[in-house]
């Protein structure tokens, strides 16, 4: 795809009232349980995801973006960090200009501690005794982090390819790694866990892929909040999707920051995707459905199937998806090295994203884009072919605390 304009389906990420304090990005029906997906869009045929309801007179309106720096529209009350830096990307081909929103400096080199951060805050907030994910990568590693930050124990599901970075940095921080077959067991033994042991969920767990809790996905809304502290914003802003967290967070804190008039008009976001799953949708105001992957290698958003919340995200903000191949995502990390960035190759995906959305006209070469650069190359399992497999446990509630059987809790 192609752009995408306002859906009949789609309602505001920005939700500002409610009779509880999650809705459906679809429907906005309350949701009771918010790690479930909507029971009203179920029936539907729709599997979506729920959005946090902010009251918007929480803002100081004196002073509405340091207010929001300071964490007013957050699920959860959070120390002051400094921002990521923004750095200008320099081109030897035409097309918009295009600067950096390095997200790699965080506790584990993602930006998937946006999104952990404020998840363990949470699950503390709720007295949760574990926290767990289904995750081999960024994400596993930033959940382990941060709930150590916050005194918690948990557990990451990965399989048993799982590369030598990433198990170096879940079990340096304390996490509890359990390997499972595939990536299917993980969501079906994390539901287990959510579902008897109580467990407090840091990712998705269903089938078909709704997303992150949505008071987890509130963390990547710094993003914005902090690009538009860094200098006038973008007309794009370009992330990599996988299940569309990172740009469910910053589509919505683009909208708030329109909703308090601190910016006329919020940037467009671009998803660069390795399916067509999210732009078909796009096109024909379906859900998505499983397609092909053109670019297997780019790991961490290598995934046949996107989900409503990008979807929403995308329509809220008048923006677009377009698919990145390898051969693409490879020459875009080449180019990114020369100059000394060192990413994952699902990063440099989203900088093949731009090119191929000029080439397509959704872009214009007047325009100014800025790209989140969403981890260091440093983890990539594409270094580690040579890895030994770790033995999976049985993919059953059992199996799983077989393998967790060192976990106390904190």
């Amino acid at each position: 795809m192609r752009g995408a304009g306002p859906s009949v389906h789609a309602v505001p990420l920005l939700a500002t009232s409610a009779a509880t304090d999650v809705v459906c990005v679809r429907s906005a029906h309350p949701l009771d349980d918010p790690h479930r997906p909507c029971p009203v869009c179920l029936r539907e045929g729709w599997h979506v995801n729920g959005t946090v309801v902010h009251d918007l007179s929480a803002v100081d309106r004196e002073a509405p973006l340091a207010s929001l720096l300071a964490g007013a529209l957050l699920p959860v009350a959070l120390p002051s960090e400094a921002p990521s830096p923004v750095r200008l990307l320099h081109r030897d081909v035409s097309g918009p200009r295009v600067r950096l929103k390095d997200e790699r400096f965080g506790p584990t080199w993602s930006y998937k501690d946006r999104l952990a951060r404020v998840a363990a805050a949470d699950a503390a907030g709720r007295n949760a005794e574990v926290v767990v994910v289904a995750s081999s990568g960024n994400h596993g590693a930033a959940v382990a982090a941060a709930c150590a930050a916050q005194g918690l124990s948990s557990v990451v599901l990965c399989t048993p390819t799982i590369a030598p970075p990433m198990r170096a940095l879940v079990l340096g921080v304390g996490g509890h790694l359990v390997p499972v077959p595939t990536v299917e067991d993980r969501w079906q033994v994390m539901d287990d866990a959510v579902r008897e042991l109580g467990w407090y969920p840091a990712g998705n767990f269903h089938v078909p892929p709704i997303g992150s809790p949505p008071h987890a996905v509130e963390g990547y809304k710094m993003i914005a909040y902090e690009l538009a502290a860094q200098g006038p914003l973008p007309d794009w802003i370009v992330v990599p999707v996988g299940y569309g967290d990172g740009l469910t967070g910053v589509a919505k804190g683009l909208l708030e920051l329109a909703a308090l008039g601190i910016v006329e008009r919020p940037p467009r976001v671009l998803a660069a995707v390795t399916a067509s799953s999210l732009p078909d949708a796009l096109e024909g105001d379906t859900p998505p459905v499983t397609t092909p992957v053109v670019a297997p290698e780019a790991l961490s958003i290598a995934c046949p199937q996107g989900t409503v919340q990008a979807e929403v995200a995308i329509r809220e903000t008048s923006g677009a998806a377009v698919v990145v191949d390898n051969a693409a995502a490879h020459d875009a990390r080449d180019e990114l090295s020369r100059q000394g960035i060192f990413v994952e190759l699902s990063t440099a995906a989203g900088l093949a994203a731009v090119d191929v959305a000029a080439a397509d006209g959704i872009m214009q070469e007047d325009e100014e884009v800025v790209l989140v650069l969403t981890s260091t190359g440093l983890k990539d399992q594409l270094f580690e072919r040579d890895q030994d497999a770790l033995d999976p446990v049985e993919s059953s509630l059992d199996g799983l605390l077989a393998g967790a059987a060192a976990l106390t809790v904190r």
